[in-house]
This record gives structure tokens, C-alpha cells and sequence, in this order.
């Protein structure tokens, strides 16, 4: 490793990237504290059969990743090690490292420290196998710093190395190299941060270009909203609603969501008027809400035996859905009002008398403040 922290092992040198990313979820570094926890009864005895040490997960799915490593290096992507022109297979690649005795070292190291907490799905791993070794190689160089646990990972290298087809390296050179990696954790683990920085704003351009996509080809649309009742206080609200711009735009979740989700990862957002209406607000539930304010107002008349108490409730709603399309049209109310004054539930009938009080009384304030955004 060169003073940069930068593997050169025959053909392969390690890959350093100054990105920012962000929305990344990675393995976590203080996982190495438990790595030899849960892995030592494997490596402890020495009369392991060289079969089942071959055929260990571990060992298989460390091969699996520097596979993928090796085929990401050679498209030009972000990887591990930079490897040269060969085959990226699980044989080709420990062949290339056994050029290099420090590869074996670390590569081995990287083996009898694995924890299967650390890579739990490993399908996903494999999309991103710099992230994930450079997480890996980080945790057991720091596990290494703080314990010192050199001897012992030789001896079970000795027993292990000709079952995992690795090349012999004297206990000297073996330790001399574990602690030089010691020595390096710090930029070790800012070569993962980097991967992880990488990797976040791979995904985050792929979500975009997904998303663009799906954008183009199921564009904005308007909505039309309208109540049930024939009543004449009714169709005035009616008249009210069909003023208003109501647009119902449709984006993706992020890439991370998508397979959770039972529709697919897609997401509608609504506006009025050029405003966006709050996440758990969808124009179904506005027109609910104002059938059920209706239906209010009738059987309020109904009990009161007044027709006048009915008539005053439904023009109580049409004034106040009137004033609330025009604030919400109102180049001079500031996005900050609006955006504060949002209702952050909505459970059964929505109050447009509040919320036009509430913009009104945050409009004021911010411009007050001087903060007003438009």
C-alpha cells in the first residue's frame, strides 16, 4: 500500500474517488468488533475437512464479490481493485491475487474476519462489491489495531490456505502486512466512504434518469373535483371548485423502495392553483371530505327543522373554499405561509375555514420576518 492507502497488488491498485453522496444505507465500520465473535468456531479446529472449508459461504461469497469487483474494474466502473485485462471469474481472480503476497494477506484476512451480520442479502451486495469489501477490509484492519489478534489468524491461515487455493506467505511477511493494514485504518475507512459516496450517486443518477422516464411517458394531468348534492347551496361550491387548477402529478420512489411497495414505487403529488397540497392530502379524499361536510350541513338543517341553517352552513363552505382557491392563486402570499400552514393530518372533514385563517396569520408573520419566499 502506497502512502495514499492505494493497494498495488500485481495488476490491481486500489481506486480512490472524492464524491459526495447522500441516501446510501452501508454496512456499518463498528460491525468489526464482532466479526471474529461470530466466525472463530469455524476456523478453530484443525481437523476441519479442506471440503468443507472450500465450500464455505464465506469464502464463496468473497469470491463471488471480487468477481464482480474484478467485472466492474474492467467496464470502467468503481471498484476495489483495479484489476487488469483477464477473466473475472472466482478461479481467475484468486489466481491474480496469488501474484501478490500482500493480495493474499489481505484478501485471507478479509476471509477469517467475514461476519454473515455484515452482508446479510447478498444480492444486493453484488451490485455494489467495492462498498461492501472496502466496509470489509476497513472493519478487520480496525479489529486488528485494536486487539493486535495476528498470531492466531497465521495459524488458521496455515490450515486453510491450500483448501482456499492460496499461495503460502512466511509468518513474517503474513504479520508484517496484517499490521501494515492496521496501520492504514484510517484510510481505509475513508476509501469506503468514498465507495459509499459513489455508489449513493450511482443510484441516485439511475433513480433520475428512471424517474425522468417514467415522468415523460405519464405526464401531469388535471383533475376536475365536484360533490354529490343537487342542492343550490351545493352547486355554488361546485362553481367554487371548477375555478381552481387542480393537477395531480406522478413520480417513482426512490430505487431502494421500489420492491417494497404493491404498486411498483409510484407516487402522485397534487396541486392547486401552482400549490402543492400536503403528502397525505389526494383530491378523492377533498371530495370526500366536502360530501361529508355537506351531508353535515343538511342533517344539521334537517334536525334544527331549518332550511336556512343548511343554506347558512353550505355558503359558510363555498366562502371559505372560495377565499382558500384564491390564496392559493396569490403570487403575493409567500411559499413559506403556505407551505407552514398546511394541515399535517387530515382525519375526516377538511377545515378550509382554519386553514385560510392559518395562511393568512403565517403570511403576516413571515412578512414580518422578511422571509418571504415566493
Amino acid at each position: 500500500m502506497d502512502s495514499s492507502g492505494a493497494h498495488k497488488i500485481v495488476l490491481i491498485a486500489g481506486v480512490v474517488f472524492s464524491v459526495t453522496g447522500c441516501a446510501y444505507i452501508a454496512p456499518s465500520i463498528s460491525m468489526a468488533s464482532d466479526f471474529y465473535q461470530q466466525t472463530q468456531s469455524l476456523y478453530s479446529s484443525n481437523t476441519a475437512a479442506e471440503e468443507s472449508i472450500r465450500t464455505d459461504s464465506r469464502w464463496i461469497k468473497i469470491k463471488r464479490l471480487l468477481a464482480a469487483d474484478c467485472k466492474n474494474s474492467l467496464n470502467g466502473q468503481d471498484s476495489f481493485l483495479q484489476w487488469g485485462a483477464q477473466a473475472c471469474n472466482e478461479e481467475s481472480v484468486i489466481e491474480a491475487l496469488n501474484r501478490n503476497q500482500e493480495g493474499i494477506v489481505i484478501v485471507y484476512a478479509m476471509y477469517n474476519g467475514y461476519s454473515l451480520a455484515l452482508l446479510p442479502r447478498l444480492e444486493l451486495v453484488e451490485s455494489e462489491p467495492a462498498v461492501y469489501l472496502s466496509a470489509l477490509e476497513a472493519g478487520v484492519a480496525k479489529l486488528h489495531l485494536e486487539s493486535g489478534y495476528n498470531g492466531d489468524v497465521y495459524a488458521t491461515y496455515r490450515r486453510q490456505r491450500t483448501a482456499l487455493g492460496l499461495e503460502a506467505v512466511d509468518k513474517d511477511t503474513f504479520n508484517a502486512y496484517l499490521r501494515k493494514m492496521s496501520a492504514n485504518v484510517d484510510k481505509l475507512e475513508a476509501q469506503y466512504s468514498k465507495h459509499a459516496a459513489i455508489a449513493a450517486a450511482k443510484k441516485a443518477d439511475a433513480y433520475t434518469k428512471k424517474n425522468d422516464l417514467f415522468v415523460k411517458d405519464n405526464p401531469s394531468k388535471r383533475v376536475y373535483i365536484s360533490i354529490k348534492s343537487k342542492r343550490e347551496g351545493a352547486q355554488g361550491i361546485n362553481a367554487e371548485l371548477a375555478k381552481m387548477k387542480f393537477i395531480q402529478s406522478n413520480y417513482l420512489t426512490a430505487e431502494t423502495r421500489l420492491s417494497n411497495t404493491g404498486d411498483n414505487g409510484v407516487r402522485h403529488e397534487y396541486w392547486v392553483n401552482g400549490r402543492k397540497l400536503p403528502n397525505n392530502f389526494t383530491f378523492d379524499y377533498m371530495s370526500n371530505s366536502l360530501n361529508l361536510s355537506v351531508k353535515r350541513c343538511e342533517e344539521e338543517g334537517a334536525y334544527a327543522e331549518s332550511p336556512a341553517l343548511t343554506r347558512q352552513c353550505l355558503a359558510t363552505i363555498k366562502n371559505s373554499l372560495k377565499e382558500w382557491g384564491a390564496l392559493s392563486g396569490n403570487k403575493n402570499i409567500s411559499d413559506n405561509a403556505w407551505d407552514v400552514s398546511m394541515p399535517r393530518s387530515i382525519n375526516g372533514e377538511i377545515n378550509f375555514v382554519r386553514w385560510v385563517k392559518k395562511i393568512r396569520e403565517q403570511d403576516a408573520y413571515y412578512a414580518e420576518r422578511g422571509e418571504y419566499e415566493r
